[in-house]
């Protein structure tokens, strides 16, 4: 006999999937049946920049650019414009990035994406600042793999669609480490955040912040625009104001939740190595030559 019960799961995923529909098109401005159009359109004007090599007939690739910027083509251009950028200025850190480059760094535990979604469906990355030690791992080597960690979430459809929320604890940083942080690390850090990653990043959540920091702040501070600043949420060592924007469900122990975060950390380190050959093949894209690489956001702007 055949099973006659309804699947719940595949209702569940359905209405899903409708949720993000319905998401999609009231913020993102995403309409199935221009989808492809828009697609043709971006092909279009990517291919007149001769000097950039992207994956062009990757679907998936370049509707993660039009998300992020809710499918205003002439933004989409200059965002993949910026994000090649960032790639030419600082070949030093995009030099074969990949997860085995930056094994020493996921040993330490110090990035976590959370399992579990925060109740408007953003996916939630945690940054452990104060267990950072500066002498096994380089900032250089902090930006390589947090840029990963973005990477990999950023493939994922709901979070395109719903996009990040990031927790920064800082608990046991001291001077040693902020003095590490300088001028040249904050605008990376803000270039990535504010105009060169395909991104919504919609709540940043600093935790258990040190005396020292202000001083880390004041640097980054004047590079932020009121778009961000507006969205930075300081909570010091309340917790309980942490849970008013994210449900203490979703969080690890050590930010007032029940769960362990190695486990965590373990699964997703795991399944990065795991596309190790499909990071690098990442690394041969991007522009060829600095001479005339920003020509085609020029143009457009």
């Amino acid at each position: 006999m055949h099973d006659t019960k309804p699947n719940l799961n595949s209702n569940i995923n359905l209405l899903k999937v409708q949720r993000l529909k319905q998401k999609a098109l009231k913020e993102l401005n995403e309409n199935e049946r221009e989808r492809e159009t828009c697609l043709g359109q971006l092909r279009k004007l990517l291919q007149e920049d001769e000097l950039l090599h992207c994956p062009l007939q990757d679907d998936k690739f370049l509707i993660r650019f039009l998300r992020a910027r809710k499918f205003d083509i002439n933004k989409t251009v200059s965002l993949i414009n910026h994000y090649y950028n960032m790639r030419l200025e600082n070949a030093e850190l995009f030099e074969n990035l990949c997860p085995e480059s930056v094994s020493h760094v996921l040993s330490q535990e110090i990035q976590a994406v959370l399992q579990k979604r925060d109740s408007q469906g953003r996916q939630v990355f945690v940054f452990r600042a104060g267990k950072w030690d500066p002498d096994l791992v380089s900032l250089d080597d902090i930006f390589r793999s947090n840029y990963i960690f973005l990477e990999e979430m950023t493939s994922s459809e709901e979070t395109q669609i719903c996009g990040v929320t990031a927790i920064v604890d800082f608990e046991g940083m001291g001077f040693y480490q902020a003095r590490q942080f300088t001028p040249k690390h904050a605008i990376r850090m803000v270039q990535i955040i504010q105009n060169s990653f395909p991104c919504r990043f919609q709540e940043f959540h600093m935790v258990n912040q040190p005396y020292v920091f202000s001083l880390l702040f004041s640097i980054v501070k004047p590079f932020l625009n009121e778009k961000i600043k507006k969205r930075i949420y300081f909570h010091g060592r309340d917790l309980t104001s942490l849970h008013k924007s994210i449900n203490p469900e979703v969080l690890p122990d050590f930010l007032g939740g029940n769960s362990s975060i190695s486990g965590i950390v373990s699964k997703f380190n795991k399944k990065l190595l795991k596309k190790n050959q499909q990071y690098k093949d990442m690394c041969q894209f991007g522009y060829r030559s600095k001479s005339n690489h920003s020509a085609l956001s020029k143009k457009i702007l």
